[in-house]
């Protein structure tokens, strides 16, 4: 797959991008390729890049699959969550389809 295609697109398009690989990851570490990406690196920005993986997650598109609180602060915010996602099948073909229609301008049927 092509990596990085969706850079530059709809931030919720990235997120699934990001997981494509098949790798798991963190919701922090996601949230600061995404920032740093989209220039959103204000509290406020990353609040929002987290409510988007919250959203993507509750489509269908990636999953949940471990969670830890940030006691200490150093990753997302002290006592804040951190969620561990991957991709689902369904991620994985709406990626596929978005790669393939990138650029062009035709709805989903």
């Amino acid at each position: 797959m092509a990596k990085n295609a969706m850079k530059n697109r709809p931030i919720k398009f990235r997120i699934i991008e990001l997981l494509a690989d098949g790798e798991e990851r963190w919701s922090n570490e996601m949230i600061d390729i995404l920032a740093a990406e989209y220039g959103m690196n204000s509290t406020y920005g990353r609040n929002c890049l987290n409510f988007d993986l919250v959203e993507v997650s509750t489509s269908g598109f990636i999953e949940g699959i471990d969670e830890a609180i940030d006691t200490d602060g150093s990753k997302l915010g002290k006592n804040r969550l951190l969620m561990k996602y991957r991709i689902t099948g369904l991620g994985r073909s709406e990626y596929e389809w978005l790669l393939g229609s990138a650029g062009k301008k035709e709805a989903k049927a």
